[in-house]
């Protein structure tokens, strides 16, 4: 069964337009789980996804909650670029972001696709530097881990959520924060997130 996210105590669903989003959270503070259901929330609503992630707990996760492993595939050889680019979800793992790199590239789909990078701070600038021109990106992970992490806050964020208090200056006055909550800054709204106990 799916999750659900709570934006100050009432159910809420995200949405292709809230995005560029920036999560960001230190480890065991929640954030990614949160960008799991974040990621499955836009799924059901139907987009397309890139996802780039550090661990496959999250591609795990994800499968989990969208109960559809039968969209997705894991692509680990270039040879397989045509074949994934029209499956909905399309993993690549760690240690070949090259091919997440390339699938940007070819993917004729790739503006219409949300565009995840989970485990920022593990992936080099290069990572980044492929998929900062597109509009649906979810980036998400240690902000202060991460060696670009100044090119992506001058970048235009239409949403900034915190699951823990970063030292990087983000521009906005992060509140104190209950494990596994979140603080989240959208357009004229801010307020706590949170996953609900159950799905909706």
């Amino acid at each position: 069964m799916h999750k659900s996210i709570l934006f100050n105590n009432e159910f809420f669903s995200v949405s292709l337009k809230h995005l560029p989003c920036l999560i960001h959270g230190a480890d065991h503070s929640g954030a990614s789980l949160f960008t799991v259901t974040y990621i499955s929330d836009l799924y059901r609503q139907g987009a397309k996804i890139l996802f780039l992630s550090g661990y496959h707990m999250a591609r795990d996760e994800f499968d989990k909650q969208t109960g559809e492993p039968e969209t997705s595939m894991l692509l680990s050889d270039a040879a397989e670029l045509s074949t994934a680019e029209v499956k909905r979800t399309v993993y690549v793992p760690r240690e070949r972001s090259d091919l997440f790199i390339e699938a940007v590239k070819t993917f004729r789909d790739i503006d219409e696709r949300v565009i995840l990078i989970k485990n920022m701070e593990l992936f080099d600038s290069s990572v980044y530097s492929s998929i900062k021109h597109l509009k649906h990106i979810v980036l998400s992970g240690d902000l202060d881990a991460c060696s670009y992490r100044n090119e992506i806050l001058q970048s235009p964020l239409k949403t900034k959520i915190v699951f823990s208090s970063p030292k990087t200056d983000i521009g906005e006055y992060v509140p104190y924060l209950e494990k596994y909550n979140g603080y989240l800054w959208m357009d004229a709204m801010k307020g706590t997130v949170c996953l609900s106990e159950h799905g909706q």
